[in-house]
């Protein structure tokens, strides 16, 4: 199991936080699993920076992406290459990844602690 810090939109990480969106539609440069914790770091487009607002889910399930060519099924139309993600909240991972994430860097395990949401 990994954790992966990712950068979310401001609209996307409200709507992650209220539990309207359980997904995430990603590119699969990081070989997703199952069981895998997502640190979610809202990240503003504008201002080209963090909010220093967190969200932290575990993947409970991951559909990857085959195209449109020769697929039967729900997978049909989600690009080759990318992934959806299924997410649970799960506050007892959130406590752990609070002390195992430095956020001075995208996606680097570390030591620095910050505040996450469990919503």
């Amino acid at each position: 199991m990994k954790v992966h810090a990712l950068k979310i939109w401001p609209d996307y990480f409200d709507a992650v936080a209220s539990n309207i969106k359980t997904f995430e539609v990603r590119k699969d440069d990081r070989k997703f699993a199952v069981g895998d914790t997502l640190l979610l770091r809202e990240w503003n487009p504008k201002s080209e920076s963090y909010t220093g607002r967190e969200l932290v889910r575990s993947v409970s399930y991951v559909m990857h992406g085959m195209g449109n060519v020769g697929v039967i099924g729900p997978a049909r139309g989600i690009s080759l290459g990318f992934v959806v993600l299924a997410l649970t909240d799960s506050r007892e991972i959130a406590r752990n990844v609070e002390c195992a994430v430095d956020r001075t860097e995208p996606g680097v395990l570390g030591g620095q602690a910050s505040q996450l949401s469990f919503l």
